[in-house]
């Protein structure tokens, strides 16, 4: 009986053209799952990433430091040709305008501030345009400027990042950004406008 299935089996192999030999080793080939390759540990295999992204934490945590720094740039050629405090109003009118992100995020927490679907509408030329016209009535001409300038800076470095957009246009445009083409042409612009004012400044 056993000999007649071993010709059975082999018969319907050759029809197939397939030796006996490599048809079972096939079948049992077939039959045979590998168990899943684990994700660390075997020589080889790139172990999944699970630590955050440092690149992106360095960003964020270096922001206000990126902002105060474009803001004293900006204003530098004013603050070199008058004696007003212009530049410490410069670096805090950078930094404070961030506080929006904590208020509309409810949270004061990075993962949280960092999280908005856009920037707050704050984040805008008008808001700019807003502050700089205190500081003047509040300390001269000078720092009106010096906010302004250091304000737009901040604006032009949010919106020519890839993160959430910026309402720079608000409320005439929708919020977008701008690339950071723009924010250097805008950042020359405003440190252009500060080497007026410090020629003016001089005069006076």
């Amino acid at each position: 009986m056993f000999l007649k299935l071993c010709i059975c089996r082999a018969a319907a192999s050759s029809k197939r053209g397939v030796p006996p030999s490599l048809d079972t080793g096939y079948r049992a080939a077939v039959a045979y799952t590998a168990p899943d390759a684990p994700n660390v540990g075997s020589a080889g295999v790139r172990p999944e990433s699970t630590s955050p992204d440092l690149a992106r934490l360095v960003r964020v945590y270096s922001d206000p430091l990126q902002h105060a720094a474009l803001a004293a740039l900006v204003v530098a050629p004013l603050a070199a040709r008058t004696r007003q405090r212009v530049l410490g109003t410069a670096v805090t009118a950078a930094l404070v305008i961030d506080l929006d992100h904590v208020v509309a995020a409810r949270s004061a927490r990075p993962r949280d501030t960092t999280a908005l679907p856009a920037r707050p509408r704050t984040h805008s030329l008008l808001t700019t345009a807003g502050v700089g016209c205190v500081a003047w009535a509040a300390g001269g001409p000078w720092h009106g400027w010096a906010a302004f300038a250091a304000l737009g800076s901040h604006l032009l470095h949010d919106a020519g990042d890839r993160a959430a957009p910026t309402p720079v246009l608000w409320p005439w445009r929708p919020a977008r950004q701008l690339g950071r083409r723009v924010q250097l042409a805008g950042t020359v612009a405003l440190t252009i406008g500060s080497a007026a004012a410090g020629r003016r400044a001089a005069r006076a």
